[in-house]
């Protein structure tokens, strides 16, 4: 077997190590061993009003019905942890949306008209975003800054949050847009399937004040 050969053999040899996940050198500079990731980071991407999805925190809601708001984790523009949790005392409208989503953009203007209407230490707006087609964190940052939207987006491409939340059959077919109006308790109060106009999220705020 010639020099060339051999050389083409340990070549081979190394990547399949690489990608079985056995190998302990690195392959050209492509593959190390995994390690376990912190449970936090999902990726780490975040600018401006828009972050990558961080992590969750307890078990799904086990009907329609129930009240529980499943906690979840982003970075704020400044790179500090923030989450649901972290709200508490807010009324918070959670919004589930994507760019490719026609009523989930016409619903828009009036979440963002909300997020300037109250104070943020009494009413904020969550968006949630399911693209997953292509760069997600991209799409919807250029989206947001084309639209002047300035309320806080986290990216949920791989439906964790969506699927800890959205339990009965509307939200099972990843139907969107799908919102959630949470008391100053951490406690949902009431949830709206499709599109709503500004002034039906405005009064259900109201009557939680």
């Amino acid at each position: 077997m010639s020099r060339i050969q051999n050389h083409r053999l340990s070549i081979l040899h190394a990547a399949i190590l690489c990608i079985s996940g056995f190998g302990y050198v690195s392959f050209f500079s492509g593959c190390s061993t995994p390690s376990a990731p912190d449970p936090l980071i999902f990726k780490e991407e975040y600018a401006g009003n828009v972050s990558a999805f961080y992590g969750t925190h307890g078990p799904a809601r086990d009907s329609a019905n129930d009240p529980a708001a499943p906690d979840f984790y982003w970075r704020s523009s400044s790179g500090a942890l923030d989450s649901l949790s972290g709200q508490a005392g807010k009324i918070v409208l959670l919004n589930f949306w994507a760019t490719w989503c026609g009523p989930c953009k016409a619903e828009i203007p009036g979440l963002q008209a909300i997020a300037k209407k109250y104070s943020p230490d009494s009413v904020i707006v969550i968006g949630v975003s399911v693209d997953n087609n292509g760069y997600a964190f991209g799409k919807v940052s250029s989206y947001c800054q084309q639209n002047g939207d300035t309320y806080q987006m986290v990216i949920d491409s791989d439906y964790h949050i969506y699927q800890l939340w959205a339990v009965d059959g509307y939200g099972q077919n990843f139907d969107i847009p799908y919102t959630f109006l949470l008391r100053p308790s951490g406690t949902i109060a009431k949830y709206f399937v499709g599109e709503q106009p500004e002034a039906t999220f405005v009064d259900a705020i109201d009557k939680l004040r």
